[in-house]
């Protein structure tokens, strides 16, 4: 089947309504990764994931550094 980004973060909230944690982090990669294929989430888009997923969740990632490393 088609999984989309939508269904994604519906399941993940399904799991975290079920756990009930304090607080959740949500983080994204921000130096340059090992697979080619892994790119940051853009910093709004995962602002909007965020609140989508829990009352309590927030957003931890540093978009001060995002693959300023890559120019070496």
């Amino acid at each position: 089947g088609v999984t989309t980004p939508e269904m994604e973060i519906n399941r993940l909230k399904a799991c975290i309504n079920a756990i009930q944690p304090n607080k959740v982090q949500v983080n994204t990669v921000t130096r340059p990764p090992a697979e080619g294929f892994a790119e940051p989430v853009p910093q709004k888009q995962l602002q909007t994931i965020t609140k989508k997923l829990y009352k309590k969740a927030e957003v931890i990632a540093d978009y001060s550094n995002v693959h300023k490393q890559s120019a070496q």
